[in-house]
């Protein structure tokens, strides 16, 4: 096989992942894998596993079975937290400091090149140039979450693990949510939504969990979108019935 023929590189590798907490579990014998460039989206409804996944994926939380690996590593180590950029439910801002602050601070931890003009671009990015600043506590939720967005990809990671980073904001923002998420038009992600419709604008795959556990994984880009809402309206609307 030559260079040009050769396969992506395997970024994610999940084998039978399960967590559980007590006699509960929130994710059951999970397996699948994430390619370079790929963007898979995670749907469900709440209580699915899709933040367990997440944090599992971020080496956040440890596995009761199985394992995950980032580029045949374990998440937790150093050298792969240094390569992700995570958004979560909450936006984890020091509030007293200002979006630039914030952004200087966070580029500085992960020894982003080129920081200054890093911070700039993704303020821009994400239209907060003119709020740069302003200390988080006056911005709004919306404004937050752009800034949430600004710092997951301020040192632009080999892979984004985004749980939900629509929350917060209005239409337009969504709208532009791929533009904020992805400025190179090649980034690596897992997403979590809610949202059909926003999944699959973002999505170039797509996996259903239901009760945690993998219900749906579409494996080839273009699928035919009906059998993607088909198959949500089952397992997500309709609980599997």
């Amino acid at each position: 096989m030559t260079s040009a023929q050769a396969s992506p590189a395997t970024i994610v590798e999940a084998k039978g992942l399960t967590k559980a907490y007590g006699r509960t579990y929130a994710l059951q014998d999970v397996s699948f894998s994430v390619t370079q460039g790929e963007r898979v989206v995670l749907l469900g409804a709440n209580g699915a596993g899709k933040t367990t996944l997440l944090r599992l994926l971020a080496g956040l939380l440890r596995p009761t079975e199985g394992s995950v690996l980032l580029w045949g590593t374990p998440p937790w180590h150093a050298r792969c937290r240094a390569q992700v950029g995570v958004t979560s439910h909450a936006s984890y801002h020091y509030e007293e400091l200002t979006a630039w602050e914030n952004l200087r601070l966070f580029g500085r931890l992960y020894g982003a090149s080129n920081l200054e003009t890093a911070i700039e671009r993704a303020l821009e990015r994400v239209g907060l140039a003119a709020q740069a600043r302003e200390p988080v506590r006056t911005l709004s939720r919306g404004m937050q979450q752009r800034l949430a967005i600004a710092r997951a990809t301020l040192h632009r990671p080999a892979l984004l693990l985004l749980d939900e980073p629509e929350t917060g904001l209005d239409a337009a923002a969504q709208g532009d949510l791929a533009t904020f998420l992805f400025p190179n038009g090649e980034e690596t992600a897992v997403i979590a939504t809610h949202s059909l419709s926003l999944g699959l604008t973002l999505g170039r795959r797509w996996v259903i969990l239901s009760g945690g556990r993998v219900q749906y994984d579409s494996q080839t880009d273009g699928e035919d979108q009906a059998r993607v809402e088909k198959n949500y309206q089952m397992y997500v609307v309709h609980g599997g019935r």
